[in-house]
């Protein structure tokens, strides 16, 4: 009897130890349910402090669409545009925060799904890309626009030059 106690206190204190830590994502197929305790920047509009649906549909040269819903999806709030990106650190969200706090709304920069090392990136319009850049002294991925033309993704850094974007290896 006192093997048996053993073991179910040795089962239980592994399955304590095996079980997932709280992020602030959840993963269902192409979706992502991501949660922000503060106003955040998506390409096009500011999202209130709540829990959104991010959903991704992948399209031509590794871009990918983003359709951003309310929690119970009754409402789509925005479409964005996203590259892929390869994870740098343990985080599950990544954000461009302003250099000067309080300055704008801390822009969201994209995300990783659960246990993954590949994520999404926004693509912001070329002028909100060069705000972000300016403001928090990173560089933004940013559509630059030509009449007739496919938008090409450029890297904009916080001096405003541009350099071709590549595909994260």
């Amino acid at each position: 009897m006192r093997t048996h106690s053993w073991l179910l206190g040795t089962l239980a204190a592994v399955a304590v130890v095996a079980a997932p830590a709280r992020t602030q994502g959840a993963d269902v197929d192409n979706q992502t349910i991501l949660t922000f305790s503060q106003p955040i920047e998506v390409p096009g509009t500011t999202l209130q402090p709540g829990a959104y649906v991010f959903e991704t549909a992948g399209g031509p040269n590794g871009r990918y669409t983003v359709q951003i819903y309310s929690s119970d999806r009754s409402k789509l709030i925005a479409m964005a545009e996203a590259v892929s990106m390869k994870r740098d650190g343990p985080s599950e969200v990544v954000q461009y925060r302003p250099t000067i706090l309080g300055s704008a709304p801390t822009a969201l920069k994209g995300w990783f799904r659960n246990g993954s090392a590949s994520g999404y990136q926004l693509v912001y319009p070329a002028r909100e890309a060069a705000a972000i850049a300016h403001r928090t002294d990173e560089r933004v991925v940013a559509a630059e626009t030509e009449s007739g033309k496919a938008a090409q993704l450029v890297l904009l850094d916080p001096f405003g030059n541009r350099t071709p974007w590549q595909p994260a290896t």
